[in-house]
């Protein structure tokens, strides 16, 4: 059990990996793109969001559903001029000093321990 995280979730639903760049990154229309590994039993149902951080505002790009453990995958999200942001507000994404890959829970087994390994990431 535990306690809930800002968002509702509970310890071991949802977690992510930071990755600080090693300078200030202009995201303004490229594709983010990661490859990534989760460990995790086989009923485990995951969603992905890649994200950049813009001077401390995470700026989300799109989600994908349905990813399952134990297999290579590779997620893209392109940025704008302009990102919308929960709630309405924007932000660009021309000052960025790190990606994160963000994993939410969304059905089977509700809780496990795993490892993330994450093989490249690009922007272009």
């Amino acid at each position: 059990m535990g306690t809930p995280n800002f968002f509702g979730r509970l310890p071991h639903e949802t977690g992510q990996v930071i990755i600080r760049l090693p300078r200030s990154t202009d995201f303004t229309d490229r594709t983010l793109t990661m490859h990534f590994f989760v460990e995790g039993p086989s009923d485990v149902r995951l969603s992905a969001l890649p994200v950049v951080i813009h001077r401390g505002a995470w700026v989300p790009g799109r989600m994908v559903e349905n990813v399952v453990p134990d297999r290579w995958l590779t997620l893209s999200a392109r940025f704008e001029r302009e990102n919308v942001l929960p709630g309405g507000k924007v932000s660009p994404v021309f000052d960025c000093n790190r990606v994160v890959l963000i994993l939410y829970n969304n059905g089977g087994r509700r809780t496990w321990n795993g490892a993330v390994y994450i093989d490249d990431v690009s922007w272009k």
